[in-house]
């Protein structure tokens, strides 16, 4: 089993997926996400569900996610920046976000063309593009 990452890091997620589902979004951490027509099995930080599946004892989805976000640890930042945005914009995630430890900032990336484009990033208070319903993410608190 791959080992989680540090508190700072879980913490983060969790924080995360609580301002994601006081949105009114279906968010999910520690859940599987394996892409269709492949055997590799993915698993973010946290994901966004269209709905929530059908059978609550499953703990994994077929169904390509609207949003993944990875956080990044010491020692595997690079995997973060570069294999997940990579592989996730081939099994086509529409929205990938990456909660940097480094300096506490959020980016987010957009689907276009088959590649992520940066649509923004910032680590005060920011809104993201495509997530309205969120209103500002207060990304500061995400680290507390």
């Amino acid at each position: 089993m791959t080992p989680r990452g540090t508190f700072e890091h879980q913490d983060a997620a969790d924080n995360l997926r609580a301002v994601l589902e006081g949105a009114g979004f279906v968010a999910v951490t520690e859940w599987a996400w394996r892409p269709l027509g492949t055997q590799r099995e993915h698993q973010p930080d946290v994901m966004v569900l269209d709905q929530a599946p059908a059978d609550r004892r499953v703990n994994w989805t077929e169904t390509t996610p609207a949003l993944v976000v990875e956080v990044t640890s010491p020692g595997d930042a690079s995997k973060d920046w570069v294999r997940t945005l990579r592989d996730d914009a081939r099994f086509g995630a529409a929205h990938h976000w990456i909660l940097d430890h480094r300096d506490h900032r959020l980016y987010a990336f957009a689907l276009r063309g088959g590649q992520y484009d940066e649509v923004v990033q910032g680590e005060a208070p920011l809104r993201v593009p495509g997530w309205d319903r969120l209103g500002e993410i207060d990304v500061p608190a995400l680290w507390r």
